[in-house]
């Protein structure tokens, strides 16, 4: 990579962030998560895999997924073998009662204790007796720089952003971008404000949409993302004409939000 590349990552990372990325502090824990729920109840194989179809949509190839220090989240509405393995209480207004926040070590430490599997989670989400949201952490170094690169797909170099002009023709939503907002003046300069430190145009063009093009979202402050215990967000965005898919940038040790 080109140290003009380096340099223009920098901006993007710091326009994404809304503030210097080189203000964060680089002794705290970074970690990626992305969300996707529209597949939350997708627990099934899919047509040319045995592993769940909600572990096969994913936003880069090169993703790997830490499924032990993913977290899940089940809302428990009826009574389910799952539910007493939790000791929760479906029937209950309390949230503390009804609701346990687990992360994947957690969950198949109580799965292999109460002798229970992946059909039972299956089962008891089409019985409507629970639903479950899950926030998957992507393998990052740890490092800021190694979460955002991750996040934006950039591993490849400025060539091989993620999703090329041919991608997106695909997975855009027909008509999302199509009203007067994408097109006006005011959203062009908007625009070209935000994304004036970042010298490729390629780069530009990419982390403008789908991370920043949002007219509820703004830069690092995204409503996006999972509430992660015992970590800060650090940015979140929504990547709606994926298909309600969140990413989220947390951090955890030394962090100061300032």
């Amino acid at each position: 990579m080109t140290d003009l590349w380096e340099q223009d990552l920098t901006a993007a990372f710091s326009v994404l962030l809304g503030r210097p990325v080189n203000s964060f502090d680089p002794e705290a824990k970074y970690a990626l998560y992305y969300i996707n729920s529209a597949v939350d109840d997708q627990w099934g194989p899919g047509d040319d895999s045995d592993r769940p179809t909600l572990l096969q949509i994913c936003l880069a190839l090169d993703w790997s997924l830490d499924l032990a220090r993913s977290v899940f989240e089940f809302d428990f509405t009826g009574e389910s073998a799952l539910s007493r393995a939790f000791g929760a209480r479906p029937d209950s207004n309390l949230v503390a009662e009804a609701c346990r926040t687990v992360t994947g070590e957690e969950l198949a430490t109580v799965l292999t204790q109460h002798n229970l599997g992946l059909a039972d989670i299956v089962s008891g989400i089409e019985d409507g007796t629970f639903t479950v949201g899950v926030s998957f952490r992507v393998v990052t170094d740890g490092t800021l720089r190694d979460a955002l690169l991750t996040a934006i797909r950039g591993k490849q170099g400025p060539d091989r952003l993620r999703p090329g002009p041919d991608e997106a023709t695909m997975t855009l939503a027909p008509g999302l971008f199509e009203g007067e907002r994408e097109h006006s003046p005011e959203v062009a300069a908007e625009r070209d404000r935000l994304l004036a430190p970042v010298g490729d145009p390629r780069l530009r063009a990419h982390i403008w949409s789908p991370y920043l093009d949002r007219p509820w979202d703004r830069p690092g402050i995204s409503s996006g993302g999972p509430d992660l215990p015992d970590t800060t967000r650090v940015a979140a965005w929504d990547l709606s004409y994926f298909g309600e898919i969140r990413l989220a940038v947390t951090a955890e040790g030394a962090f100061s939000g300032q």
